[in-house]
């Protein structure tokens, strides 16, 4: 045989390759991830708008999409140097490799739209192992690809066998200049922070699973939790009609987010899935149930445990028995919230880069011990870090930063400003890490409100443990729903034009200008009065170390009367009572007992006593003889 020869790479020429761009011709673009293939895309088209030609283009790269939502595959166009999606399916996935027989399957569909324009197929950058070695072919067949274009540098072909074999003409093109690949992490941000603006426009919406097709890899109906954050979308004769995120699952009915309320036969769902960070991967696989991978329902000795609350996400990090530490996370927000500060060392420091706010019920060493490991994670440019507690906070802080010498902090020295509640007044404190805490100034406690901002509020009571520890209430902001049959009224398509206006109205822009569709302006406050219905937000009650007094009760149920979720301490069983009592803590029954007179929806118990791991569940049985129901159906 004859020996190849070396393939013969072009310079980066996009206006040379739209000479031979014909109508009707099929170019797909492949090459290794951060290679410049939508960078590319994007020049041949508007090259060929200089010209006064048009082409269309499919974006078959669900993870990094280059338009579209990430998990989908679009056809889109070119206006204005931007893409204009005419056609969306989803794929649910960000998995080309494993899932890529619906891959192709979309492309086909996707294709079957395309008129006599050229078009142009951005390709995943799969181009290692076997599934890259399977997908490639399959997908030059599923697009009817003419002309191949490989991006990249000499010497880093990608499947030099797999591209010889190919029925198409194949060009070899060296990346533009400026091309570079991103790392695991901007990836991720950047189609996290797609997707999380995609869902600031969604609405919800509740589904029957005995009355759907569910297809694709949906979780087992068993772990209700592993549905939450799951991209999910309505098939209507298998075209995708809404797409939108899984919020909760309550036996067999899941509340979605979505961006559509039209009508559709089937639901898919496969494994793209916001995590507890909020940002978009991929869910670990399914196991079966008993499985310590399936996630906790009630709370599992050394398991975080999971739950939401309406749009509130939250995590006890150390589960029931371990050192209380909630986050709560708000679904359109890159921030988060902590409810007291135990053990830490094994999360994350990008949890606690997202932390602005931690609120202490008071400074015993389970509660704050994980103090160094958020201080540590700091260290860092970063806005300062809010700390609210009872009296003794701000030194007890200071005293942590004493510890250790800060001669080479530079500009990296973590800020935190510290408010103690003195009954009906807040003590306002500063402190840069490695300079003297400070007093800053006073303030009055009205009504218990320590903190008011556009997305949420956190109100707090005093409560007795021997020394004074606060409960909190953290109130969401109210929801936000658009009225369909006005929306209608109006002759306005929906579209993002209504997440601006409801960002208006939770920020309390109401004098702002908005731009409809049509190019007719109008205040924030003309469009909410007729579009936008306001109803009460989510109540997450947070209760620890507490004895078991007729004061504390009253202050307690007074301030969780109503609540959506009720996080309350379970320490003792009642055989433990006087265990309970000397150490100034609550019994089991007596968390189900304050649950049930404040009327809440949902009771999360925890801070359960490590000597009772091996029998959790008569914990449980008791909260429940007090509340009157089952703890995991209260909602």
């Amino acid at each position: 045989m004859t020996p190849p020869t070396a393939p013969t790479w072009h310079d980066y020429d996009p206006d040379g390759l739209i000479e031979g761009l014909e109508d009707g011709t099929r170019l797909m673009v492949f090459g290794d991830p951060g290679s410049g293939k939508s960078r590319l895309c994007a020049d041949l088209a508007d090259a060929l708008l200089h010209i006064g030609r048009e082409c269309l283009c499919v974006n078959a790269d669900p993870a990094s999409p280059a338009f579209g939502p990430p998990g989908t595959l679009s056809l889109g166009r070119r206006q204005r140097e931007q893409w204009q999606v005419l056609r969306r399916e989803a794929l649910c996935t960000l998995d080309a490799g494993r899932f890529r027989l619906p891959l192709c399957q979309i492309v086909t569909r996707l294709m079957d739209f395309a008129d006599d324009r050229p078009v142009l197929i951005d390709a995943p950058g799969l181009t290692r192992g076997i599934a890259a070695a399977e997908l490639l072919p399959a997908l030059v067949d599923a697009a009817g690809v003419d002309h191949l274009v490989v991006l990249g540098q000499p010497g880093t072909l990608p499947l030099p066998d797999e591209l010889a074999a190919l029925p198409c003409a194949i060009t070899r093109m060296r990346s533009h200049p400026d091309a570079r690949q991103p790392t695991t992490p901007e990836r991720r941000n950047q189609r996290s922070q797609r997707w999380n603006a995609f869902l600031a426009q969604c609405e919800p919406r509740t589904f029957n699973l005995d009355h759907s097709r569910v297809t694709g890899t949906p979780p087992p109906r068993f772990a209700p939790q592993a549905w939450v954050g799951r991209q999910i979308a309505v098939l209507d004769r298998g075209h995708t009609v809404a797409l939108g995120e899984v919020r909760s699952l309550d036996g067999n009915r899941p509340t979605a987010w979505l961006d559509n309320s039209a009508p559709g036969d089937t639901l898919l769902i496969r494994n793209a899935v916001r995590k507890a960070d909020r940002t978009l991967g991929t869910a670990a696989e399914p196991v079966s149930r008993g499985k310590t991978r399936a996630p906790v329902l009630l709370g599992e000795p050394n398991q975080p445990m999971h739950f939401t609350v309406g749009r509130l996400n939250a995590t006890l990090h150390n589960g029931v028995f371990g050192d209380p530490m909630l986050e709560v996370s708000f679904n359109t927000r890159q921030h988060c919230v902590l409810f007291d500060l135990g053990e830490a060392g094994h999360l994350p420091a990008r949890l606690a880069h997202r932390v602005s706010d931690v609120f202490f019920s008071h400074a015993h060493f389970d509660h704050i011990g994980g103090f160094p490991w958020l201080l540590r994670a700091r260290l860092l440019p970063l806005p300062a870090c809010r700390l609210y507690g009872p009296p003794g906070l701000a030194q007890h802080i200071a005293s942590w930063i004493g510890g250790v010498r800060w001669d080479r902090i530079g500009e990296q020295a973590p800020e935190f400003h510290i408010q103690e509640v003195h009954g009906d007044r807040i003590e306002h404190y500063r402190i840069v890490t490695g300079g003297p805490l400070q007093h800053q100034a006073t303030s009055d406690l009205h009504n218990g409100l320590l903190l008011s901002e556009s997305g949420f509020r956190v109100r707090t009571v005093t409560l007795d443990h021997d020394i004074p520890v606060l409960a909190y209430a953290l109130e969401h902001a109210n929801k936000l729903s658009i009225r369909e049959t006005a929306l209608r009224d109006m002759k306005q398509p929906p579209g993002p034009w209504l997440g601006d206006l409801k960002q208006a109205v939770q920020h309390n822009r109401m004098d702002e200008t908005l731009t409809l569709p049509d190019g007719t302006e109008h205040t924030v406050r003309t469009l909410a009065d007729r579009l936008v219905e306001q109803t009460p937000g989510e109540t997450l009650v947070y209760a620890t170390d507490l004895a078991d007094t007729q004061a504390n009760r009253t202050a307690l149920i007074g301030l969780a009367r109503g609540a959506d979720a009720f996080v309350c301490e379970a320490p003792f069983l009642q055989a433990d009572r006087e265990q309970a009592r000397s150490t100034q803590h609550l019994t089991a029954r007596a968390c189900g007992e304050i649950a049930a007179a404040a009327g809440v929806k949902r009771l999360v118990p925890f801070h359960f006593s490590k000597r009772y791991k091996k029998d959790a569940g008569a914990v449980y049985r008791e909260i429940e003889e007090g509340f009157g129901r089952s703890v995991q159906d209260s909602d």
